[in-house]
């Protein structure tokens, strides 16, 4: 049961009925029940396996706060074992076979006989989100950043809220279990902003993602038949897809939290209007960003220690990424990518308001950092290495332009006379969707009156609701980042 189904929308209805007719004190539970079914939608084993995890976490984090004071080292150790469980877990079911294909293919470069077989296991929905989340508890109540959580069901409803169960965000523990605790009642202004995100979300995934999902799945799905204008134009259209269908589902889950009077984190802050690469990683999935930062990249030093750990502190956290991302070397590769990139990047000067002719600057170097952000994206879409490295070879040495190069590739959308209205709808709409952003992160809404930025957010609701009446491609495509 994911977000853009006539399914989901029956069990929200249902929710926010029972929810808003139930007295304050037990919505928690209401929410609770609500997580546990939402669970249950995708398979029995996946929700077991979720509450396992929480009742798990709930009680170590119990005798974390029960012995970091009079016994630092007892709590360490619940600490640390709770952990490593955490991770071992996640290990096996995202890893397993990951770690099996990669021992397989050393094997044969030794010319062995034999091979390990694979593993088969169910797909845990939502894992790789909810044991980031426990891990961001357990060290917090052990640093002394918060006290343990003693209503297991508070504690339930921060490790499974079903709107990040997909694809985060990754919200931070005291944050979320304190308005859980104190404040879950209906709150005007966030279901205000919850319909303007909702709106958002939703157009930005039904309609500019799954447009582009066609066109990308045809061109990646087979390399070898395509022209280089073709690669090129994927490559972009996947840049587009991949960001407007994760930023939609964060607009969508942030959306469904106000909804029930709770305000979570944002996810993204515009990043294809970034000035370098440093700047990317400030504005994409920030709370993912922060989790490595705070709990991996601090921890190791940061920059505390010279340059050179520091630039081994940074690969390390992009490495994880790349990992954590997905059980593939491409996945890997992505993440040294950037972490490579992030080192050789300065920091982000403050170019918001340069007037006259610098803001030429500004976009250029806009221009430059989604280029290299896409030449990134190839790799983590690409299924092997040898079909990423297709593509560019297709992009630098068989790109030409001419009327029937472009008609080629306007053609993949349908193979018909309907790709050209498929093409300027696309395009329309993400020009539409960029020239708000740009608007809100260096235009005039970025510090307009109250009155202005809530004007423009109704005639941008009205218009995604327009579009997704419209142009609206329902069910055919899962969201990206549950894969991950």
């Amino acid at each position: 049961m994911t977000f853009d189904t006539i399914r989901f929308c029956v069990f929200l209805s249902a929710m926010l009925l029972i929810y808003y007719c139930s007295p304050e004190k037990i919505r928690k539970y209401v929410i609770f029940v609500g997580n546990i079914l939402f669970y249950i939608s995708f398979d029995l084993k996946v929700a077991v396996m979720a509450v396992f995890t929480t009742a798990i976490t709930y009680y170590s984090g119990l005798q974390i706060e029960k012995n970091k004071y009079k016994n630092k080292k007892t709590a360490f150790c619940w600490l640390t074992a709770t952990v490593a469980a955490i991770i071992l877990v996640l290990g096996i079911f995202k890893y397993l076979n990951f770690f099996v294909e990669t021992i397989n293919i050393v094997l044969k470069w030794f010319h062995a006989n034999t091979s390990m077989p694979l593993v088969q296991l169910f797909a845990v929905i939502g894992i790789s989100y909810y044991s980031l989340k426990a891990i961001s508890y357990l060290v917090e109540v052990y640093k002394g950043n918060m006290e343990a959580e003693r209503n297991f069901i508070s504690y339930g409803d921060y490790i499974l809220f079903f709107p990040q169960i997909v694809a985060g965000p990754i919200d931070k523990p005291e944050s979320l279990i304190s308005q859980i605790n104190t404040s879950l009642h209906y709150k005007e202004d966030l279901m205000k902003k919850a319909v303007v995100l909702l709106a958002s979300g939703y157009m930005k995934k039904l309609v500019i993602a799954n447009l582009a999902a066609g066109y990308v799945n045809t061109v990646y799905g087979n390399t070898v038949s395509q022209t280089g204008l073709t690669c090129l134009f994927a490559a972009f259209l996947y840049s587009i897809q991949i960001y407007c269908d994760f930023s939609g589902y964060s607009d969508i889950s942030i959306g469904l939290a106000a909804m029930f009077g709770i305000q979570v984190r944002n996810n993204f802050d515009c990043p294809y209007l970034s000035v370098n690469i440093k700047d990317f990683w400030r504005r994409w999935h920030i709370s993912l960003s922060s989790f490595l930062r705070d709990y991996i990249y601090i921890p190791l030093g940061g920059s505390r220690k010279g340059e050179i750990k520091k630039i081994r502190n940074v690969l390390v956290i992009f490495l994880a990424s790349g990992l954590w991302h997905g059980a593939a070397w491409t996945f890997v590769f992505w993440g040294l990518y950037h972490g490579i990139l992030n080192c050789l990047s300065k920091n982000v000067e403050n170019i918001e308001r340069l007037k006259g002719f610098l803001w030429i600057k500004r976009m250029v170097r806009v221009l430059g950092t989604f280029i290299l952000v896409t030449l990134g994206w190839i790799f983590f879409r690409a299924e092997s290495f040898g079909k990423a490295f297709e593509i560019i070879r297709k992009i630098v040495f068989e790109t030409s332009v001419s009327i029937g190069a472009i008609q080629e590739t306007i053609l993949v959308f349908t193979g018909d006379s309907m790709s050209l209205a498929y093409f300027l709808t696309l395009v329309i709409m993400v020009f539409l969707l960029f020239f708000r952003e740009y608007r809100y992160t260096y235009g005039g809404l970025k510090d307009a009156e109250e009155n202005k930025r809530e004007k423009e957010a109704l005639f941008w609701t009205g218009f995604c609701v327009f579009a997704i009446l419209c142009f609206g491609n329902f069910g055919t495509q899962g969201f990206i980042y549950a894969n991950f």
